[in-house]
């Protein structure tokens, strides 16, 4: 890695929301660790976020305007190849940091574990609902079954991710609903250094312009069908089979970890 280079790209593709940006921005800022560059890629449909990283005046906010063609998922995979750090991350604009420790303890792991393709990081809902099943899973389970990830995501939105730059992955632009968990999915099918870091935490916002908020039931099956090819996406029936696969692979799973059963 050139010394010039950060070693944390930390992408944030926004749109419209300065007070959440805001707050994201802070809790990178007050890091402990330094060695990083923020990517801001705007999608906004005015200039707030623009003024608003001009005011800041720190030359670790690169501002990059960027209009969307078809779905917002096109200013993820902008903002991702626009990164030249060791490690990238893409964080939305409603998530963040939950200490000033995060990014220490993310080069602390990379110090003790080598060059890892992949890190998840473990998530907190800002309005504090837990699932019972997020911390109970094999991440080993996941290489054998990653197309599980299609229906249970165990890692949160992307803001819990972080990658290798040598990560050639991007996510798909046809989606919406399944975008994250597609990617996950093919991750786990081309890499096998990948770890879950529980000691690092993300808060997951709620913002009101998440991208799932905008999704139809019809969506849902639609992306379903162009991803797995099963006929029974095709009809309203597909709802019902989601739903029982989901529960049918976290109830295996959490029996298996409660049991300690190896397979």
């Amino acid at each position: 890695m050139n010394q010039e280079e950060p070693f944390f790209s930390i992408c944030i593709p926004t749109f419209n929301s300065v007070d959440l940006l805001s707050r994201l921005i802070k809790s990178i800022l007050k890091q402990s660790f330094k060695n990083f560059e923020i990517i801001i890629s705007d999608d906004s449909s005015n200039d707030e976020v623009f003024e608003y990283c001009k005011s800041l005046e720190n030359n670790v906010i690169i501002y990059f305007k960027h209009k969307s063609v078809v779905t917002a998922t096109e200013n993820w995979n902008f903002g991702l190849k626009k990164s030249k750090g060791k490690y990238k991350m893409l964080i939305h604009h409603d998530d963040y940091f939950s200490d000033y420790l995060c990014l220490e303890k993310i080069y602390n792991e990379h110090l003790k574990n080598g060059e890892m393709m992949v890190y998840f990081m473990s998530f907190i809902n800002e309005n504090n609902t837990r699932k019972f099943y997020y911390n109970k899973f094999s991440i080993h389970k996941i290489f054998k079954n990653p197309d599980n990830l299609l229906y249970v995501n165990y890692f949160s939105t992307p803001s819990c991710i972080v990658l290798n730059q040598k990560v050639d992955l991007f996510y798909n632009e046809e989606l919406k609903w399944l975008v994250d968990v597609d990617f996950y999915s093919r991750l786990f099918k081309k890499y096998s250094k990948i770890k879950l870091i529980s000691n690092v935490c993300m808060i997951i916002g709620g913002g009101i312009e998440r991208i799932t908020n905008t999704i139809t039931e019809k969506n849902i099956l639609n992306e379903y069908y162009f991803l797995t090819k099963k006929n029974i996406f095709k009809y309203k029936l597909g709802v019902y089979f989601i739903t029982i696969m989901k529960f049918k692979i976290i109830l295996i799973e959490y029996f298996n970890l409660k049991f300690n059963v190896h397979n």
